[in-house]
């Protein structure tokens, strides 16, 4: 229940910790084990290194503070893969963990990844270049494509902690993927996107991710409320835990007025934060729940080897046109296209 001190030049914590307080003594680094977790429910002094190997969680109470100079560093392995002069591997969706990373951390690996950002209002992805490094901004959205494999360590300022808002999230009025936003999960923990406040964001996720079955990228929805209800064409499913660094995108509500633009914002704390729990006997990563109503159908659209995926379920709360409940499609081209509609709406989660 007290104040966990670590002094040795070399520590590595290989097994899970819940203290009121943690501190690293200058000279001290102390490294935190590949998947395990680290919660701190009150202050978290490093003025020395302190080092989240890959898949390690670090939780925050909700009064948690963080002081000192130290270092900190939040490692994420990815995979890549090349065509001899430009990376051809999978994609990965990434945002940073702490409060002033530089793009620099995409490209230790190798000069030759690729970085981008997305424009909603221009609806274009934009190129973060190798040689004119920028800081990565808190809460957005980035994909890259390595090489090859690699660790990234996201380093530079502290650990993000505490409340964060995602603003300035927009919808330009007549625009393609209207509305649609790149954003990140900031913590090195995972997020509860059912008690994340949404202002003027509609209740739906998506991720863009990977079926390793097949070596495709997919796109699953999961719907703020649903107990876990999520769609599963990457294999694994998805949830309402959002994995640390993870890249999702969401959508800003229409304006009253079409033809007006709007914006949104996401208010995320420290109570929305977690290590994984496995349920059912899930594991770490983007898996869902299990727990389907009894009143409940997952249908699967097949073609040759790409899958497409809608879901109905009952819901006393529920209306029959468009609501909270319900999980708007994410369209891709050149799949087939399997999705329900309320009114004008195309829906994937109904």
């Amino acid at each position: 229940n007290g104040t966990l001190n670590f002094y040795a030049s070399n520590f590595s914590l290989n097994s899970s910790i819940n203290t009121s307080g943690l501190n690293v003594i200058s000279g001290t680094n102390l490294n935190v084990q590949a998947n395990k977790e680290c919660t701190i429910n009150g202050t978290l002094t490093n003025n020395g290194s302190l080092t989240l190997e890959n898949g390690a969680t670090l939780v925050q109470g909700a009064s948690s503070t963080l002081a000192g100079s130290g270092t900190y560093n939040v490692r994420q392995s990815i995979t890549g893969a090349n065509n001899g002069s430009a990376p051809n591997g999978r994609f990965w969706y990434l945002g940073s963990p702490v409060a002033t990373a530089s793009s620099a951390v995409f490209f230790a690996s190798n000069s030759a990844n690729v970085v981008k950002k997305r424009n909603e209002a221009t609806n274009a992805w934009t190129v973060v270049p190798s040689g004119t490094p920028e800081n990565l901004t808190v809460g957005r959205g980035y994909y890259t494509q390595a090489m090859a494999n690699a660790t990234i360590t996201f380093t530079g300022g502290v650990v993000n902690n505490g409340d964060i808002t995602i603003s300035g999230l927009s919808r330009t009025a007549g625009q393609g993927f209207e509305g649609f936003n790149l954003v990140s999960n900031p913590y090195p923990s995972y997020l509860n996107w059912d008690n994340v406040v949404k202002t003027e964001v509609s209740n739906t996720m998506w991720y863009r991710t990977f079926n390793s079955t097949n070596n495709t990228m997919v796109f699953d929805t999961y719907v703020a409320g649903t107990n876990g209800i999520g769609t599963n064409l990457n294999g694994a499913g998805v949830s309402n835990l959002i994995p640390p660094m993870q890249s999702f995108w969401v959508r800003v509500n229409p304006n009253a007025n079409p033809s007006l633009n709007n914006t949104g914002s996401l208010g995320l704390t420290n109570s929305m934060r977690a290590h994984f729990t496995s349920i059912n006997g899930s594991v770490a990563g983007l898996k869902s729940t299990a727990n389907e109503r009894d009143l409940f159908l997952r249908m699967n659209l097949l073609q040759a080897n790409k899958k497409d995926q809608l879901i109905v379920y009952v819901n006393e709360q529920a209306t029959n046109g468009f609501d909270i409940l319900d999980g708007e499609k994410m369209m891709q081209a050149g799949y087939p296209q399997f999705y329900t509609k309320a009114g004008d709406k195309k829906i994937v989660i109904n």
